[in-house]
Formats: C-alpha cells, sequence, structure tokens
C-alpha cells in the first residue's frame, strides 16, 4: 500500500515534534491516517535547527522521510547583512 499525500504531509506534521515525544515513539509504531508506520529514527540538532524522521511503512516496508531544515520556533533567524548572505 503506497502512502498517500494525506500521510505523507501528516507524517512531516508528526515529525515536528512539538510536544516533544518523537524520541521517546523511536522502535514503535504510530498510525497516520489509517497507515501504521515504525519511528525508525529520530535526529532533532540543536546546533542547526534541523529535525528529521524516519518512517518505513509497517504493511509495505516502504519509507518516507519527514525532515525540516529549522524551526523558526526554537531557533529565530538573526538578521543579516547583504555580506553574510553571499559567504
Amino acid at each position: 500500500m503506497r502512502p498517500g499525500s494525506h500521510q505523507y504531509t501528516n507524517l512531516t506534521e508528526h515529525s515536528y515534534d512539538r510536544a516533544c515525544d518523537v524520541r521517546q515513539l523511536v522502535g514503535k509504531v504510530v498510525e497516520v491516517e489509517g497507515g501504521k508506520y515504525k519511528v525508525l529514527r529520530f535526529v532533532d540538532s540543536a546546533r542547526t535547527g534541523h529535525q528529521g524522521t524516519i518512517y518505513p511503512h509497517v504493511e509495505s516496508d516502504e519509507e518516507a522521510v519527514a525532515h525540516q531544515q529549522q524551526d523558526v520556533h526554537r531557533q529565530p533567524l538573526e538578521p543579516q547583512t547583504p555580506a553574510e548572505l553571499t559567504r
């Protein structure tokens, strides 16, 4: 069973970890939009702001990878000069 776009959208939302519980779900199965996914790996870098989660589908073993580069709620962007932007 191939995940639909709603499942991918909700997996992405799940991976944002606003409640700080995804790390505790690693190795467990979660249900998203009727599909069962195992939380295989979760990464949350305070230094870069990158968050990512790997979700293999339990029945098909097809993997979905959800990530975001920077969480502006945790790490607001610093103002930059034009010279800094071109480095």
